[in-house]
């Protein structure tokens, strides 16, 4: 479970949550009951806190 989703550009959401000392960030569109994931990428916690 994400510690916070935010909207995003082009009606994407961007889910994200800390895991172990990195923050990982999901890019991710709803599509007819479908999530499609844009991308993923870990950065610092600190980056997005």
């Amino acid at each position: 479970m994400p510690d916070r989703v935010t909207e995003a550009a082009f009606d994407r959401k961007i889910a994200q949550g800390k895991v172990r000392n990195k923050l990982l960030r999901v890019v991710y569109e709803e599509a007819g009951g479908v999530y499609i994931i844009i991308t993923a990428y870990y950065t610092e916690a600190e980056r997005y806190g």
